[in-house]
């Protein structure tokens, strides 16, 4: 092994002494079994000197407490800590963490936000007692499964696409109608309550176009007398723009057709999918 002496380590103990104070004084505290990167939510437990009890989660802007210690500065992650209790002098802090640590320092922010019933409150430190703080897994609501459709016809077909290609569920196959325009239209097989209807183009060259989408109890095809327009988009459109439609509370349907009067591209549609409403 080739020895390179002292001097290169002489360097590197001139330039840690050379660093920042602030640099040199800043201390990561140990988070315990968890990371800013878990996926939970701090939830805040607040007692404050006349009794009161504020109960929330901390704003994005505010996921540490900033308080400094005899040796530095240091900003505690909330969801490092279990709790913590405020001196009688209103400037001293006692911070438990989850893993059992404890550190004493003195608070270097004016107020600690808390997002609860009553909005964002800024609750001053001087009125603070003590907290709780939980963390907890938010909930995710499960998205509502696509209708299946019974069938799918359209105005026409290019070479070997054919509507059913439109509803497979395979992002490597679509429909064409051969045309600048033209129609495909879903059967549900029933009347249901729908929420969105979206669906990807396969698009080019990028340029405008416009697409309708109509909902009947009734087939459509040529004949939109019975139909209802639900949405006209129209823009600048590119390959794979995904177009969402919004339905309004009440709006049901058997029968989904997608018109497009109007392209520089061939109408032609890689999927489409209807979410049905409550």
């Amino acid at each position: 092994m080739r020895d390179y002496g002292v001097f290169p380590c002489l360097v590197l103990c001139l330039a840690a002494m050379s660093a920042p104070a602030a640099a040199r004084d800043r201390v990561e505290v140990p988070a315990g079994h968890v990371t800013l990167a878990d996926p939970m939510i701090a939830q805040l437990e607040l007692k404050l000197t006349d009794g009161s009890l504020l109960k929330g989660k901390f704003t994005a802007d505010h996921d540490a407490l900033p308080i400094r210690t005899d040796f530095g500065d240091i900003a505690v992650s909330w969801k490092t800590v279990r709790g913590f209790t405020v001196s009688d002098d209103r400037e001293t802090i006692l911070v438990e963490f989850i893993n059992a640590d404890r550190i004493t320092g003195h608070i270097r922010s004016g107020s600690i936000p808390v997002e609860g019933v009553l909005g964002v409150v800024n609750v001053p430190w001087s009125v603070v007692q003590s907290a709780q703080v939980h963390l907890v897994t938010p909930t995710r609501t499960p998205e509502t499964q696509p209708l299946t459709p019974v069938g799918v016809r359209a105005s026409g077909s290019y070479g070997q696409t054919t509507p059913a290609m439109a509803i497979d569920g395979r992002s490597d196959t679509s429909w064409c109608s051969g045309a600048w325009g033209g129609w495909i239209e879903l059967d549900l097989g029933a009347v249901y309550n729908l929420a969105q209807i979206r669906f990807e183009l396969q698009f080019s060259p990028v340029g405008p176009a416009t697409h309708e989408v109509y909902v009947s109890d009734k087939p459509i095809a040529e004949c939109l007398d019975d139909a209802r327009l639900l949405k006209s988009l129209s823009g600048t459109r590119h390959d794979h723009d995904v177009l969402t439609v919004h339905c309004p509370d009440g709006v049901k349907a058997r029968y989904i057709q997608i018109l497009c009067p109007s392209s520089v591209s061939w109408f032609s549609i890689k999927q489409v999918q209807v979410i049905p409403g409550e």
